[in-house]
């Protein structure tokens, strides 16, 4: 920077007669030279104070106004923090997840077909009756069993044709052999009787034929 020429006397001289005393004087000349003394090359010129002044207003305009800062700070009050959207995303499904609910939500039953099927079971038999229904299927014979007791039976019932044949058989000789002492007792007792008549005719004959002879 160029020094600029200070003539302190003179300015001591001029301040003296304008009414200034000798120290006051002295002091303004002091000051005065003081700032000669300063390094002007760091000022700014007009037109850098006219572009630092357009920045500023850039700078204005984009910066927010307390009442914007205000709300922002109101509207950050109720946002949630970093934490707190960590757990919301831990929550929430992927895609991936959110693909294999809707395939398997598609495979699932319509309200229509859980009626259709709430009816149909409403109709069927509860545990308790199974329970029991098993119970007594238990005490049943099974089919092999049955088949088993089938052959059982025919075998019984031919056994029984044939005691029944044979049976029958003996009661028709057994028969025809009381047919026959009933024949033979029946006989007998008719001769018997005969044979008695006979005897009682011939003493009856023999009485008579007395008689008469007694008579005669």
């Amino acid at each position: 920077m160029t020094a600029v020429a200070f003539d302190s006397y003179r300015i001591v001289k001029r301040l003296r007669g304008a009414g200034f005393t000798e120290d006051q004087a002295e002091a303004v000349t002091t000051a005065i030279q003081d700032s000669a003394a300063l390094d002007l090359s760091n000022l700014a010129t007009k037109e850098q104070v006219a572009s630092v002044k357009e920045q500023v207003g850039a700078l204005e305009a984009k910066v927010a106004t307390r009442e914007q800062l205000a709300a922002l700070e109101a509207k950050v009050a109720t946002t949630a923090t970093r934490e707190q959207l960590a757990a919301l995303e831990a929550k929430v499904a992927t895609k991936e997840q959110l693909a294999a609910l809707e395939a398997k939500v598609a495979t699932m039953a319509t309200k229509e077909q859980l009626a259709a099927l709430e009816a149909k079971v409403a109709t069927m038999a509860t545990r308790e009756q199974l329970v029991a229904l098993e119970a007594k299927v238990a005490t049943m014979a099974t089919k092999e069993q049955v088949t088993t007791l089938e052959v059982k039976v025919a075998t019984l019932e031919t056994k029984v044709d044939l005691n029944t044949a044979r049976l029958e058989e003996r009661i028709e000789r057994r028969g025809a052999e009381s047919d026959a002492r009933m024949i033979r007792w029946v006989v007998w007792t008719g001769v018997t009787a005969v044979l008695s008549v006979g005897g009682m005719l011939a003493g009856a004959t023999t009485v008579i034929l007395r008689t008469l002879t007694a008579a005669h």
